[in-house]
């Protein structure tokens, strides 16, 4: 296993112990992006965004975008 599915792995635990740790799901999310896993980064993105409606302007602070589809 490579270093990103061990950061997938480890955000995927903090998680699981504090479900609200809106960085967790941010940063998996930029892990999902980097192995191609759009849809899965956008679940965690749209989480992220949910818990620290913050996030949304640093995304679009970096011009990040998946390209879906």
């Amino acid at each position: 296993m490579g270093e990103v599915e061990n950061a997938i792995r480890d955000y995927g635990l903090a998680i699981s112990l504090n479900p609200v740790l809106s960085a967790a799901f941010y940063e998996r999310a930029l892990c999902q992006v980097t192995l191609g896993k759009d849809e899965l980064a956008l679940e965690d993105f749209a989480h992220a965004i949910r818990l620290e409606p913050g996030y949304l302007s640093s995304l679009r602070n970096e011009a990040f975008y998946v390209n879906i589809g």
